[in-house]
Order: structure tokens, then sequence, then C-alpha cells
């Protein structure tokens, strides 16, 4: 991704989920925008996952203990700005994944911490709860999990979510990063 070699795939994932994130709450353009709207003639990144949703849409329904996919469901509908999906989903996997499942909790508290720290980025409504909830459902994660990849993605959303919060604590903020 923007010609930086990662070695490792798990870690060349989980960064360019990480850019997506961060990307798609901020130049949208290329991730909401068909290229219909967007005025482009070729397919750009947004054509690709409106495409990618039906399809996971309906393996989610047909398959729901399928909990990856719907994970990677979670991501897309974030990525495309749709806030309500991107919020439910993750909250209604949460309520289906076993207490016992750490691991994979973890995973679906940190699409609940980027779909709510997402929609506060987006829309810059910096009094909507949500970012206290996003920041609360990453520190969960973090201290749910035991995966380095987990605890770094958690880490760095709750440093992110700090830099929507009024008054923004630029310390707090750098010592999470820090820690990252």
């Amino acid at each position: 991704m923007n010609g930086l070699q990662l070695g490792d795939e798990r870690l060349a994932q989980r960064f360019n989920e990480l850019y997506w994130t961060v990307q798609s709450q901020t130049d949208r353009f290329d991730l909401s925008l068909g290229m219909e709207i967007g005025g482009k003639s070729e397919p750009m990144p947004a054509d690709y996952l409106y495409r990618m949703i039906p399809v996971m849409e309906a393996l989610a329904s047909l398959e729901p203990g399928d909990f990856n996919n719907r994970i990677r469901l979670s991501s897309t509908y974030r990525w495309t700005n749709d806030q309500m999906a991107a919020l439910s989903a993750p909250q209604e996997l949460l309520t289906e994944v076993p207490a016992e499942q750490e691991e994979l909790r973890a995973q679906v508290l940190l699409e609940l911490a980027w779909a709510r720290i997402g929609k506060v980025a987006w829309n810059r409504h910096y009094d909507d709860p949500d970012i206290q909830r996003g920041y609360e459902a990453a520190q969960k994660a973090f201290e749910l999990t035991k995966d380095p990849l987990n605890k770094f993605t958690a880490t760095y959303a709750m440093a992110y979510s700090l830099a929507f919060h009024v008054p923004r604590d630029n310390q707090a903020m750098l010592g999470l990063l820090q820690q990252a």
C-alpha cells in the first residue's frame, strides 16, 4: 500500500485495514462515491466495495456463523460511510459471539469502536457520545485481547478517538501513540 513493503502478510493486512479506516474518515471521495457520481470513467474503490456488499450480505444470511465474513462486512459498511449499518452490524455480532471467545469479541469490539469513531470523525459532531463509547469499546478490546496486532489497533483507536474529544488531550493522545 502506498509503496510501503511489509514482509509479514498479517501485518500488511492490518496496515491496509487501518489505512482504509482512517482514509475513509478523511478523504472519502474515492471510497464513497461511485464512478458515475464522481464523474470518473474508470471504477473507483467505492465501486468495488459497493459490488461486494450484496454478496457479503447474502453469505452472512446463508452462513451466520461465519463471523470473519460478518466482521469484514462491518468494515465495508464503515468504509462506504453507511453509518447505521456500520454501527448495527458489530452490535448484533457482539450479542452472538460467546463470551469465552475473547479474541473474536475483541475484534468485534474494535469494529464497533471504529464505527463509532468514524461516525463522529465524518460528521464532526464532537459532542456525540459515540466518541466516548468508541474509546471505551477500544479499551475493552485492549483488555480482552492477547494478540499484539489487536492491542496495537485498540491503542491506536483510543488515541485517534482523542483527536475528536473536546477539549482535546494531546498528552494523553501522545501517550497512547507511544504505547502503541
